[in-house]
């Protein structure tokens, strides 16, 4: 899904990513970009934990940022934000 936003004067155009995984805590939603931390400590789930510390890096990179929105056990909602645009927030 494709949303947009505008913060300070830039229209920003957001990637909104769902999945239907595990899901993050509160607590687990802070640590999310660390590199090697992983949600899931049981080890039933195959990754290495960089991947989210990537995404952030390469939006930043970019000029953007990522948000999550979690639920644990429900899954979780990645939007990943880019500058599109200046606007003018006053009219001639």
């Amino acid at each position: 899904q494709i949303v947009q936003e505008e913060k300070a004067g830039v229209l920003n155009v957001g990637f909104r990513v769902q999945d239907a995984g595990i899901g993050m805590s509160p607590a687990h939603q802070r640590n999310a970009f660390e590199r090697f931390w992983r949600a899931d400590e049981s080890g039933n789930v195959p990754g290495t934990g960089l991947g989210l510390s990537i995404v952030k890096e390469v939006m930043r990179v970019l000029g953007g940022s990522v948000d999550i929105e979690s639920t644990l056990g429900f899954g979780s909602v990645f939007t990943l934000w880019l500058p599109h645009a200046r606007v003018s927030l006053i009219k001639p």
